[in-house]
């Protein structure tokens, strides 16, 4: 009987353990796999007069509550949502598109930066697709993920840095962290900027974010661009001739579907709030940008 007891105390024990640790390993490597074919998010109704936040993990870092509270205190009328998806981009953003029309949004916000419209090589994508298919921790994590779900722990674990109004939203605490500048000189070096190329011909993700707005202004939803913050250590290792290539293709949009766009590129990239070299810190000590976004809304919901 006292064996018995020993046993079920150290398996006890050793559960939690390894729950603890998939705690930690969650907060600090959040899942960027979405559902987004099937999310629950599309199928709800909203019935209050909304605006949208789209973009990748760049609009994802934004704190969506403090956002959401100034809109709100100031107009009263509008909901903020922030839709952004980790890894997102135009091409699978227009997956999503007639979806979002569904629930009627008043004003799209489109945040976009540099990898938005850069071109990866096919090296690139086949070292991405082997590390995901073999790497073990991926699988491991998944497995847990898994069985945690079916025990109804993941979720409560998923919720431990929830933001309003963000279904989409994975994030970890990891993503609050305030690097100091030499760890974001020696990120900057690591990830070898100074290849990041941007085509004007044939740009495919370009084409499909134009196919966006045209859908989106086609259904009479008003739609504003902006550009996302970078550190002062990514930009100045950004080759001259990709910056060029940024502004023309956001020029071409601005110019052809005559629509507003906000540039917050370089605004912060001397202030000490980076999570790293291109996302602003999920902190409040890092609100600013947040703070800026809120201040763009209600400035547009006002005109």
């Amino acid at each position: 009987m006292a064996s018995n007891i020993r046993i079920l105390i150290s398996l006890s024990i050793a559960f939690l353990i390894a729950l603890g640790a998939f705690s930690l390993l969650y907060n600090e490597f959040p899942d960027t796999h979405i559902d987004r074919k099937n999310h629950s998010f599309f199928k709800e109704k909203l019935e209050d007069e909304k605006i949208f936040l789209l973009g990748s993990s760049h609009v994802n870092q934004l704190n969506t509550t403090h956002i959401v509270n100034k809109v709100f205190t100031n107009t009263e009328k509008y909901t903020v949502y922030n839709l952004a998806i980790n890894a997102d981009d135009p091409k699978k953003r227009f997956e999503d598109i007639e979806k979002i029309i569904s629930l009627n949004p008043d004003i799209v916000f489109y945040g976009i930066s540099y990898r938005d419209f850069s071109s990866i090589s096919n090296d690139q994508i086949q070292q991405y697709k082997i590390t995901i298919d073999i790497n073990p921790k991926f699988s491991t994590m998944q497995a847990i993920r898994s069985v945690l779900t079916e025990l109804g722990i993941f979720q409560e674990l998923k919720n431990q840095l929830s933001d309003t109004n963000s279904p989409f939203k994975m994030i970890g605490v990891k993503q609050t962290i305030i690097e100091t500048k030499e760890n974001l000189e020696l990120q900057t070096k690591n990830q070898k900027i100074n290849q990041l190329t941007i085509k004007i011909e044939n740009n495919q993700q370009a084409s499909y974010f134009k196919k966006i707005i045209s859908k989106l202004q086609e259904n009479d939803i008003k739609v504003i661009i902006f550009t996302t913050p970078i550190s002062h250590s990514f930009n100045k290792e950004i080759p001259i001739t990709t910056k060029e290539n940024f502004k023309i293709i956001l020029n071409d949009v601005t110019e052809q579907f005559e629509i507003k766009m906000y540039n917050f590129t370089n605004k912060y990239s001397e202030l000490n709030i980076w999570q790293n070299p291109t996302h602003v810190s999920y902190n409040m000590d890092a609100i600013i940008f947040s703070e800026d976004i809120a201040n763009m809304i209600i400035q547009e919901v006002d005109e």
